[in-house]
C-alpha cells in the first residue's frame, strides 16, 4: 500500500481532514435526533420548547459553555499524539472510522452487558471478537470455539486474560478432586483421574484441560452420575476463591506471576504501612514489590548476564517455574 492510501484514514496532524470529520459527526448526530423524534412522536416532549427562555436554563447554558472552554483549554496541555514529531508512547493519531463510530454510538448509550440493553451493538462486539480471533489464528468452528469481547482498556484485558488462563489451568485440579470424592474410576488417556497428582493436573495444557473435561463428562454420563458438573463446579477455584483453593491443594504452593525484566506489572506506591501490608506473608495471593526492591532487582539483573538471558528463568513452562527472579550464581 502507498502512503497516499492512508490520507483519508486519519484526522491529520494539522486537522487536514477536519471537514470530513465534522460532516460525518453532524450526520450521525442528526440521524440520532431524527430517531429520537420519531420514537412515539405522539407523546408530549418531556422538555418543553419554552424551557430555553427560562432564567435557570440560560444560566446553566452559560456555565456549561464556560466549563467547556476551561476543559478545552486544559486539554491543550495533552501529549501531541497526532503529530509525527512525537513518538514517545504506543499511541498515534485517531482513525476517522473509529472516532466517528464512537461518537455515533455514544448517542445511543448502549450497554453491552446483555442483548436486552444492547441489541444492536452486542452482535457487533462479538463480530469484532471473531475478527480478532481469526487474525490470531484461533478456531471459530469445532468443539472448541474462540470468542472475544471488548473491555474498558488494556489493564482489564490483561487481568481477565490471566484469570481465564488460571481458570483453564486449574480446572483439571477441580476435576481430579471431584473424581477422588466420587471414587468412580474415571479414566483419561489410560490414567485414573483420581490417582493423578495435583501438580500433574495443574501442568496440563489448555488443550489437554478441555479434552479432560470432555472425556470425564462423557464417562460420568455413561456411569449415570447426573450431578458430575455440580461436583466439579464446587471444587473450582472460581467457586472456592483462590485462597481456599490453594489451602485445599498445598502441593501447588504460592502462585507467581511472570513479568518482563524491564518493568514489573505492578508497583506498590505509598507509605510504609501500605507496603508492609502488601508484603506480609499470607496476606495476598501473589507477590507485590515496592519501588526500592524493583530498582535493586533491575540493577542486579543489569549486572548479571545470566539473568538477562531467556531460559528456564524466563519462560513459564510449569507450575513451579513461572516467574523470573535473580538468583546468585
Amino acid at each position: 500500500m502507498s502512503i497516499e492510501q492512508f490520507y483519508p484514514w486519519f484526522v491529520g496532524a494539522y486537522g487536514e481532514n477536519h471537514a470530513l470529520v465534522e460532516e460525518l459527526v453532524v450526520e450521525a448526530m442528526r440521524d440520532n435526533f431524527f430517531w429520537r423524534r420519531n420514537f412515539h412522536p405522539e407523546s408530549e416532549p418531556p422538555i418543553p420548547t419554552s424551557a430555553q427562555y427560562t432564567p435557570d436554563y440560560i444560566a446553566f447554558v452559560a456555565r456549561l459553555k464556560a466549563e467547556l472552554y476551561r476543559v478545552t483549554a486544559d486539554l491543550k496541555q495533552s501529549v501531541p499524539f497526532s503529530s509525527p514529531r512525537y513518538i514517545g508512547h504506543m499511541a498515534s493519531d485517531l482513525l476517522i472510522p473509529g472516532l466517528v463510530g464512537r461518537i455515533a454510538t455514544l448517542l445511543y448509550n448502549p450497554n453491552n452487558v446483555s442483548e436486552d440493553v444492547a441489541p444492536a451493538t452486542l452482535s457487533k462486539e462479538l463480530a469484532v471478537g471473531d475478527q480478532l480471533c481469526t487474525m490470531m489464528g484461533y478456531p471459530l468452528q469445532g468443539d472448541v470455539r474462540a470468542f472475544g469481547h471488548m473491555t474498558s482498556g488494556g489493564t482489564v484485558a490483561n487481568y481477565e486474560g490471566l484469570r481465564n488462563l488460571m481458570a483453564a489451568r486449574l480446572y483439571p485440579v477441580a476435576v481430579g478432586q471431584a473424581a477422588r470424592d466420587l471414587d468412580r474410576g474415571l479414566v483419561w488417556r489410560g490414567q485414573r483421574v483420581d490417582r493423578m497428582t495435583t501438580r500433574a493436573l495443574a501442568n496440563l495444557s489448555v488443550t489437554d484441560s478441555v479434552d479432560l473435561r470432555q472425556q470425564c463428562l462423557l464417562q460420568a454420563t455413561e456411569l449415570g452420575i447426573a450431578d458430575w458438573t455440580d461436583f466439579v463446579e464446587a471444587q473450582r477455584y472460581e467457586s472456592l476463591g483462590l485462597a481456599r483453593f490453594l489451602e485445599a491443594h498445598p502441593e501447588l504452593g504460592h502462585p507467581w506471576l511472570m513479568v518482563p525484566v524491564e518493568w514489573p506489572l505492578l508497583l506498590v506506591q505509598g507509605d510504609e504501612t501500605a507496603r508492609a501490608r502488601h508484603r506480609a506473608d499470607g496476606q495476598s495471593g501473589g507477590r507485590f514489590i515496592d519501588e526500592d526492591e524493583h530498582r535493586a532487582s533491575r540493577q542486579q539483573a543489569t549486572r548479571c548476564g545470566n539473568c538477562r538471558r531467556l531460559g528456564d528463568r524466563g519462560r513459564a513452562n510449569s507450575w513451579d517455574d513461572r516467574v523470573w527472579r535473580h538468583r546468585p550464581h
